[in-house]
C-alpha cells in the first residue's frame, strides 16, 4: 500500500504501514478516477456538479444554514447524464467521490430520501473552473500540496463541461446575453449587468438602423429609446396594427426601455450603482433578456417625416 500515491484512494492513509481490514471501504478520489479508462463521463459529471454547487451557494437564501446540493438537483439540472438508471448510477458514484474535496463540509446519505452534499465556503474559489486542469490547480493550491504525488489525467479537458441548467436559472437567457452571462459566471456581477444593458442598446440600434440613420445625439441611452420608439414617428414598431391599444402598448414599452436605461444602465456605467448580490444581478439579466425578446418581435419602418 505504501507504493500507492496518497491522492489516489480514500479510506486509508497509504503513507502508514498498516493494511486495510476486511471492513475498510476504499474509494477512488477524483484524481484516481481521471486515470481510469472511460473516465470522461465521470469527469464531466463531476465538473457539472461543481458548477451547480457554485450556483446553489451563490443564491442560497438562508444565512443561518449551510447550502446543500441534493441528488434530485443533480439529476434534474445536470446535462449529459445517460437516461434512467445509468445516469442515476453515475450521479451516485460521483457523490462518493466528492467526500475528500476541499469545497465540501459534510455528506448526508445515501438513504431513502437520496443524498445531499453540504457546501463549504471554499466552493467560491472554484467559480471560474472550466476544465479539470483548472479544478486541479485550485484544489492543489487550497490544500497546499504543491506538486501532487499523482498527476491527474487532463486529456478530458477537450471535453469542456457543457453549460449547465442551474437550479436558479429556470430558462435560458436571450442569445445576445451570452457574454453577460459568462461575465456573471466569472463573478464580475456589476460588469455583467452593464454588459446586458449594452447588449439591449446595441440591439435597438441594429434593428432601428435597418431603415433609419440615427443622429449622433440620439445614439445612446434614453434618447435612443425615445427617438426610435416614439409612437408618433419612431422607426421601431412593437404593435403595427395602429389600433388605440397598439399605440398605448408602443408608448408603454418606450417608457419601460427609457426607464431601464435611466434606472440601471446609466448608473451602472457611471458606477453609482454597483450591485454585488448575485440574485439581484441575475434579475437584471432576466429583465434585459425580456427587453431583447420584445425587440425580436419588433419591426422597423422608415422614419416618418415631420
Amino acid at each position: 500500500m505504501k507504493e500507492v500515491p496518497a491522492d489516489l484512494l480514500v479510506g486509508i492513509d497509504t503513507r502508514r504501514p498498516s493494511h486495510p481490514s476486511a471492513e475498510t471501504q476504499l474509494r477512488l478520489t477524483i484524481a484516481g478516477v481521471s486515470n481510469c479508462p472511460g473516465a470522461s463521463i465521470y469527469i464531466n459529471t463531476f465538473l457539472g456538479l461543481l458548477k451547480i454547487a457554485v450556483e446553489v451557494d451563490r443564491f442560497w437564501g438562508d444565512p443561518e444554514s449551510s447550502p446543500k446540493l441534493t441528488r434530485q438537483q443533480v439529476l434534474q439540472y445536470l446535462p449529459g447524464l445517460p437516461a434512467g438508471r445509468a445516469g442515476e448510477t453515475i450521479a451516485d458514484q460521483i457523490f462518493h467521490i466528492v467526500s475528500p474535496e476541499p469545497w465540501t463540509c459534510g455528506l448526508s446519505g445515501p438513504n431513502a430520501d437520496g443524498w445531499s452534499i453540504t457546501i463549504g465556503r471554499n466552493i467560491r474559489k472554484f467559480s471560474s473552473v472550466r476544465t479539470f486542469t483548472d479544478y486541479w490547480q485550485i484544489r492543489s493550491s487550497l490544500l497546499n500540496q504543491g506538486e501532487s504525488e499523482i498527476a491527474p489525467d487532463t486529456s478530458t479537458d477537450s471535453l469542456d463541461v457543457e453549460r449547465t441548467k442551474y437550479p436558479h436559472r429556470p430558462f435560458i437567457l436571450h442569445r445576445d446575453l451570452a457574454k453577460a452571462e459568462q461575465i456573471f459566471d466569472d463573478g464580475h456581477l456589476a460588469h455583467s449587468a452593464l454588459e446586458a444593458f449594452q447588449a439591449v442598446e446595441l440591439s435597438v440600434k441594429r434593428t432601428a438602423g435597418q431603415h433609419d440613420i440615427i443622429p449622433a445625439k440620439f445614439q445612446f441611452g434614453q434618447r435612443l429609446m425615445s427617438y426610435t420608439m416614439n409612437p408618433k414617428d419612431g422607426s421601431l414598431i412593437f404593435a403595427p396594427n395602429g389600433a388605440e391599444d397598439g399605440v398605448s402598448e408602443q408608448e408603454g414599452l418606450m417608457w419601460i426601455f427609457m426607464g431601464a436605461f435611466a434606472a440601471y444602465r446609466n448608473p451602472l456605467a457611471h458606477k453609482s450603482y454597483e450591485p454585488n448580490d448575485p440574485a439581484e444581478v441575475w434579475e437584471l439579466l432576466v429583465f434585459a433578456s425580456m427587453l431583447l425578446r420584445r425587440l425580436d418581435g419588433a419591426s422597423a419602418r422608415p422614419r416618418k417625416s415631420d
